[in-house]
């Protein structure tokens, strides 16, 4: 039974070890996933939100002026109209010019049309931003999650607001942390 006692002193010693080193690891996690849970992640997920407003705004903006050029194009086509009536009947050389002015006019109106047409990828790309905003708050949230499950404070920034489109803080390690994970996983292995 003596054996048993220092067998079982040891077992408890490489126990504690190694609760102190799994510590130390959750520690090195917590410090790691709390900036982009508290920071990093609000800040992508508000400049995403501000680039697909801006790009909406920009969108309705080219519609509202293809709209305009159609508006444009037909009055022109109406003032086209009482000048061919006006044209001297006989007269080529006018008719000509005449025709080349109703054919750009009906071209400035194929346009408008094709730069309406093209004005969907904004819906689309809204859409996509939309989704992957919802997956980074996702993510955010589950993070959020797994510090709660070691019962520790997340501190909350306030995230910019969604119109408000700057750079991006670029997210930055704790080269400490990092540095004390890579010995603790190099120890392990």
């Amino acid at each position: 039974m003596p054996e048993q006692l220092p067998n079982a002193a040891e077992v408890l010693g490489q126990l504690s070890h190694s609760l102190n080193r799994m510590l130390e690891l959750l520690q090195v996690m917590v410090s790691t996933i709390r900036p982009p849970s508290a920071n990093t992640l609000p800040t992508v997920t508000a400049t995403l939100s501000g680039i697909a407003e801006a790009t909406e705004h920009a969108a309705l903006k080219v519609l509202d002026e293809a709209e305009a050029l159609q508006d444009d194009q037909a009055r022109l086509n109406a003032s086209l109209e009482r000048l061919r009536a006006k044209l001297p009947p006989k007269d080529t050389e006018a008719a000509a010019i005449w025709a080349e002015a109703a054919a750009c006019s009906n071209a400035l109106s194929a346009r408008a049309l094709r730069i309406m047409a093209a004005m969907e990828f904004q819906d689309l790309t809204a859409q996509h931003i939309d989704r992957t905003v919802a997956s980074v708050e996702d993510v955010r949230e589950r993070l959020r999650n797994v510090l709660a499950l070691f019962d520790l404070q997340v501190r909350e920034s306030a995230a910019p607001e969604p119109s408000a489109i700057g750079p991006v803080r670029p997210f930055t390690t704790n080269h400490a942390g990092q540095a004390l994970a890579d010995r603790l996983l190099a120890e392990r292995g």
